[in-house]
């Protein structure tokens, strides 16, 4: 709550001056602005604009995921920052950045469509520092509870399943990450496509994860999975993950 009220203080500060400089650590993707629309995400003025930034920032970030909130002018209001080092060395990063993003704060506004939306630089990154945190909160949660894990009021088994199909373990690993389950790792194995909550290998691994605001709903990982994973090639799939409203991060 401390984090979403500084950074609320940033947007604020951001309508005033002189421009906020801190770069505070991330809340949840629930707490933050969302992403521009579809129409926004195409349009090439928009698209100049976050290259533009992702430019500026992209070399300071170092080992962190960077998001970036606008105000209602398309101005930089305020940037977040995650990473999956321990200790302070995240706080140390950020602090680091901060001193040296005197050309982004300095922006002049980006196109109307950006105004009060949030750019993730480096999607698959920031997915990727996201799964680290969720991983890290069901550890801390089944040290905490003794492997039992409370969700919509019940106690469940949150230690390594060892009930379900090959392909329910994977997905849901443990009843923690089943509950929390916002993206999926597919790699090709034989003729099909296998999925993964926890990626078993370290490169080869494409990921997606569910289109934020779509409509209807994104459709759930483990039925995604199953409606997707017979398609042989990389397009093929691609294409049955948009068509279940998720999206490949690359």
């Amino acid at each position: 709550m401390r984090t979403v009220l500084r950074l609320v203080a940033l947007l604020g500060l951001a309508c005033a001056s002189p421009q906020p400089h801190a770069v505070e650590r991330c809340p949840s993707l629930k707490q933050l602005p969302p992403r521009p629309s579809a129409q926004c995400q195409a349009d090439p003025e928009a698209v100049a604009y976050e290259d533009r930034l992702a430019a500026l920032l992209t070399s300071a970030a170092g080992p962190l995921a960077l998001r970036v909130a606008l105000d209602e002018r398309s101005r930089v209001a305020a940037i977040c920052a995650e990473g999956t080092s321990r200790g302070m060395e995240n706080a140390r990063a950020r602090r680091s950045l901060a001193a040296n993003l005197g050309d982004v704060w300095g922006l002049p506004p980006g196109p109307a469509c950006l105004g009060g939306a949030r750019i993730d630089i480096d999607r698959r990154r920031a997915k990727l520092v996201e799964i680290e945190r969720t991983e890290s909160a069901c550890r801390e949660e089944m040290r905490a509870t003794g492997g039992a894990f409370s969700s919509t009021g019940g106690i469940r088994n949150s230690n390594v399943r060892s009930d379900g199909s090959p392909l329910e373990r994977a997905i849901a690993p443990n009843a923690c990450i089943g509950a929390r389950l916002a993206w999926l790792f597919a790699e090709k194995r034989g003729s099909w496509w296998r999925f993964f909550a926890r990626a078993p290998t370290k490169t080869g691994m494409l990921l997606f994860a569910p289109i934020e605001g779509a409509q209807p709903p994104p459709t759930e990982a483990s039925l995604v999975a199953n409606a997707c994973a017979k398609r042989s090639e990389r397009s093929e799939l691609v294409a049955c993950m948009q068509e279940q409203r998720w999206e490949l991060l690359d």
